[in-house]
């Protein structure tokens, strides 16, 4: 029997009981959302099914998280204690493994069992292959796991054991927020600058300019490096206007993409960004990334709401419960004077939270060159000028002659006009090496001149 939509399949056994409405009790009490039962030659497919189930705030019992408690128990009394007590549902992972194993038989029979003695649906089948399960019945609906990633089957069970917690949850953990890394995909949703278009431009051009690392990349990425070991960390990237900040921490996230476990991005914005940020703090779960794009709207309303941003944004990263986080933060340098500036005396501390959060996790991003980029990119200039005369004096000598001669008279380079080209083209190339020499050096002093008095944060700023 095949449902609508494809991925729903009738099983060979089935269940008793299996087919009814959910319980009355479902949720209530229980100390997991979900228990996953499966064979061992199906646990690299299962542990990313537990690690995004996990990620999205679902309890989940997955063997491999509690070796420590299960260390010593009996399992032929724990085990079934977990599948027919303690979990609200469970997934079975049915495949040729599954139904021939003694542990599994097991966790199945006692699943099964509560099946039988309850009315509603407990028991989630889903299907490696076609492999016959002693104790379904012919008409209980599973899922086929040939059709589905572990993470787009996580989302399954996850919306499945939600509305068997009755709609609002019940009995469940809070949802996590934000989404999964893995469907942030657009960087202008997360208000990366957009760059210039031009009217021809060619179709099939990527939406973001090749990215060129630079010193701060490098610091970005230790801290991103270590949240994937498993350390809460905060960067928070200040510089001025188009110098790359949020481009920097779009980049960094490529870190964490390909980690065996996925990892959350959660923006906070509405209604507004620090209402947002206060609303959704206690939901914050390990492995979660803490958008914080011009992280003076978050910490710089003086009516105490930004203080309170940031002493929750500093509880989150010492709870060792919720870790890995990882914060990424923006700021213009203006506002980071503010926000870490100490008062006069014994003067009023409007930014106390938010100077303990902020200090010592600033990383620099300069608009200019620092001065052995500008002494590398000059002397590669001035490398590839004298180059070139050399590679056109040898090309001339060694067979290339006629066509030079050739491409001279089409183009009327003939004569003393030859040599006066050649002297003019050579002296505006040493004007322009120095010219961006100049300039470079200059904007390297003008990033290195005093910093700017700390300044107030207007309530509707923004870059």
């Amino acid at each position: 029997m095949v449902f609508p939509g494809a991925w729903l399949v009738a099983d060979s056994g089935g269940m008793a009981g299996g087919n009814g409405g959910a319980g009355p009790d479902a949720g209530h009490g229980r100390r997991w959302d979900v228990a996953l039962s499966f064979a061992g030659a199906q646990r690299d497919y299962v542990g990313r099914v537990a690690a995004a189930l996990k990620a999205r705030g679902v309890r989940c019992f997955y063997d491999a998280d509690e070796q420590i408690r299960l260390w010593g128990a009996h399992l032929a009394e724990e085990l079934p204690r977990i599948y027919a007590q303690e979990s609200a549902a469970v997934v079975v992972f049915i495949s040729a493994d599954y139904a021939g194993g003694e542990w599994t038989r097991l966790e199945r029979r006692a699943a099964l069992a509560r099946a039988v003695a309850e009315a509603g649906v407990f028991v989630l089948p889903a299907r490696f292959d076609d492999s016959e399960l002693p104790g379904l019945l012919p008409d209980v609906v599973s899922v086929d796991l040939r059709l589905y990633t572990p993470e787009q089957f996580a989302g399954l069970v996850a919306e499945k054991v939600a509305g068997l917690a009755g709609g609002p949850r019940i009995g469940m953990g809070p949802v996590a927020a934000g989404r999964l890394l893995a469907e942030v995909t657009d960087p202008f949703v997360l208000e990366v600058h957009r760059p210039v278009q031009l009217e021809d431009a060619q179709p099939g051009l990527p939406e973001l300019p090749a990215y060129v690392p630079r010193g701060h990349d490098r610091v970005l990425a230790g801290v991103v490096r270590a949240a994937a070991g498993g350390r809460s960390g905060i960067a928070v990237l200040v510089g001025g206007s188009s110098t790359g900040k949020t481009r920097a921490c779009w980049e960094a996230l490529g870190l964490l993409r390909d980690e065996p476990g996925p990892w959350r991005l959660w923006h906070p914005i509405d209604p507004s960004r620090p209402d947002a940020a206060l609303r959704e703090l206690p939901r914050i779960g390990p492995r979660t990334v803490l958008w914080l794009n011009e992280a003076q709207f978050y910490l710089g309303p003086a009516d105490g709401t930004g203080e309170r941003v940031a002493a929750g944004l500093r509880e989150l990263l010492r709870d060792p419960a919720r870790a890995p986080v990882l914060v990424l933060a923006t700021l213009w340098p203006e506002f980071w004077n503010t926000l870490t500036a100490r008062p006069p005396g014994d003067g009023a501390d409007p930014h106390a939270q938010a100077r303990e959060l902020l200090e010592g996790r600033d990383i620099s991003v300069l608009l200019a060159f620092t001065a052995a980029q500008a002494g590398v990119l000059a002397a590669s200039m001035w490398i590839g000028g004298v180059g070139a005369r050399l590679a056109f004096a040898i090309a001339a000598g060694n067979g290339a002659g006629p066509a030079i001669a050739r491409f001279s008279v089409a183009h009327h380079i003939t004569g003393s006009s030859a040599w006066v080209a050649a002297l003019v083209m050579m002296a505006l190339a040493d004007v322009l090496t120095r010219l961006v020499v100049i300039y470079l050096r200059g904007r390297r002093l003008a990033a290195a001149g005093p910093a700017p008095a700390a300044a107030p944060i207007p309530a509707d700023a923004r870059a």
